[in-house]
């Protein structure tokens, strides 16, 4: 029998104190300062929280395991990754929610293709390869945007037919174009790679 001695602490605990080692690399990259520089949405409020540490705190939400805007709410009462990231307070679903509702087509063209070539400057990607792909998603109910077309799976059913590229070296989306079910695969791809 193998007697342990049972010890207690007033250290502050967490279970993502793995996320530390996330915290460097984005101090490492300083991807939290350049994002202050770009064109996100700015809150309202004067008590709004900054966009970066929104986009943050959605990181880690993702990092944690999140699949849904309500799983950011996980993280709220976590004091110890709070901390480790510098942050006084982290965003509710409805702010993540509301702050990305804020991106348009235009915003989007505007911010995620200047933050992708700063990112591959950082990661020293000279030559890549990149891979396109389209698939069709089933929508229930009246999804914005979506249409009747080819659904090899629920047929007659409305879909969209998302175009995808991806960078082959780093395994990250280069660009996605979500598009109406009724759209055909070769639907504006010239205009989606360039």
């Amino acid at each position: 029998m193998v007697n342990l001695p049972i010890e207690y602490s007033d250290k502050p605990v967490t279970p993502y104190g793995g996320m530390s080692l996330m915290k460097r690399f984005l101090d490492q990259t300083g991807i939290k300062d350049y994002l202050g520089s770009l064109d996100l949405p700015a809150p309202r409020s004067n008590r709004g929280y900054a966009p970066a540490d929104i986009v943050t705190s959605f990181w880690l939400s993702i990092w944690t395991g999140a699949s849904r805007y309500i799983h950011c709410d996980w993280l709220r009462h976590d004091s110890v990754l709070q901390s480790i990231f510098g942050l006084n307070q982290m965003p509710s679903q409805i702010t993540c929610s509301r702050f990305f509702g804020k991106f348009s087509q235009k915003r989007n063209t505007e911010v995620f293709p200047v933050l992708q070539n700063w990112f591959f400057d950082q990661i020293g990607v000279d030559n890549i390869t990149v891979d396109f792909d389209s698939t069709v998603i089933t929508r229930y109910g009246d999804q914005q945007g979506s249409a009747k077309g080819y659904n090899p799976n629920k047929r007659g059913r409305n879909s969209h037919h998302p175009l995808m590229a991806f960078v082959g070296q780093t395994r990250m989306v280069a660009n996605a174009w979500l598009r109406p079910g009724n759209t055909a695969d070769s639907s504006s791809c010239k205009l989606f790679m360039q």
